[in-house]
């Protein structure tokens, strides 16, 4: 009430962004079961829908409609003008109109979601009401690893050595760990097996996604995995 009475437009943009499997879309997830619960216009929107809305020369309306809007798994090249990296010039420079709010003032939140290079982002998204910040979500540190493992079930814990599993989860996603916890009781139940962590394991590691750009998410004094404290980095240094 306050935004329409006063002419307002405070428009705000973020990118939750870093390797599959580490919490983006789960976040997303809460973040718009909270909004709705809040009786918090939300739309979830997705590269297709993008593309469709530029061709019917609606992506005002897809941008200004709703208070919070999720971009899930967006394709950067339409955060880009420039195509010798595959940019989108039309598309992009329409998509910044459109956040802008031209048609009217508004009040809304867009959160984007990629797992693509940030680099690719052109300069004139990088400003408060497109893109504001980007939120890293790194893979688990020790501490988050023991975090997690530790609200295993108890039938879990009591037949794998917490420490061990600790360590040779390193490189694992949160959801690759959670594949292991899966694989060890999904094995134990409908195969007769042991609680074979090591076959677990090589299970969920059986394909693991790489990126270029590493930031941790969960900053920590003490974990062997975090070399870099950042868990938000602003797009304007």
């Amino acid at each position: 009430k306050i935004v329409k009475r006063e002419n307002i437009a405070m428009n705000r943009g973020f990118l939750f962004f870093g390797d599959p499997g580490n919490g983006k879309s789960l976040t997303c997830k809460w973040l718009l079961a909270h909004a709705q619960s809040h009786d918090i216009s939300c739309q979830v929107v997705s590269s297709s829908a993008i593309e469709e809305a530029y061709r019917k020369d609606r992506l005002d309306k897809l941008f200004s409609d709703y208070q919070l809007i999720f971009v899930d798994d967006v394709d950067l090249s339409f955060l880009s003008r420039d195509p010798t990296v595959g940019g989108e010039p039309r598309i992009s420079g329409a998509i910044a109109s459109a956040m802008d709010g031209i048609h009217e003032r508004s009040l809304s939140v867009r959160i984007f979601t990629s797992n693509e290079k940030i680099d690719m982002i052109d300069p004139c998204f990088k400003r408060p009401g497109r893109i504001d910040k980007v939120f890293v979500f790194e893979k688990p540190t020790k501490k988050m690893r023991r975090l997690a493992i530790s609200r295993w079930s108890e039938k879990v814990l009591k037949n794998i050595d917490v420490e061990t599993a600790i360590q040779k989860t390193k490189d694992l996603s949160y959801c690759q760990i959670e594949q292991v916890r899966n694989m060890l009781l999904y094995n134990f139940y409908y195969h007769g097996s042991r609680w074979d962590f090591e076959k677990a394991l090589v299970y969920a590691k059986s394909a693991i996604p790489r990126l270029d750009r590493r930031v941790s998410f969960v900053a920590t004094d003490e974990d062997e995995d975090d070399e870099n404290d950042a868990p938000v980095v602003s797009l304007f240094n």
